[in-house]
């Protein structure tokens, strides 16, 4: 079977997918903050858009909190899910002692 050089399983699809619509300055931006350690890429793109709106529209107190309610919401999810998996794998017996 001939490779494609691609991996569907690959965490790095989503950087491409999204790249597609950010200028340049957010790109640079988008590859920053998917560098913090334990943020999913979604949660790193809604930082970039926080920042932008910040830049553009200081004063929209409506938009950025808006935002950031969501950013509040999805790292808490994150890890949440997080939590869930160490817990199974302490069950499992993966981490030794629980």
């Amino acid at each position: 079977m001939k490779k494609t050089g691609q991996n569907p399983g690959k965490k790095n699809d989503k950087p491409a997918f999204y790249t597609r619509v950010l200028d340049e300055a957010e790109k640079l931006d988008f590859e920053t903050a998917c560098g913090v350690e334990g943020i999913d890429n979604e949660i790193a793109l809604l930082r970039v858009k926080i920042k932008s709106a910040l830049a553009k529209e200081p004063d929209n107190i409506r938009i950025i909190l808006q935002a950031t309610e969501i950013l509040a919401r999805l790292v808490k999810t994150r890890y949440s899910i997080t939590r869930e998996q160490k817990k199974g794998a302490q069950r499992s017996g993966q981490y030794g002692h629980p």
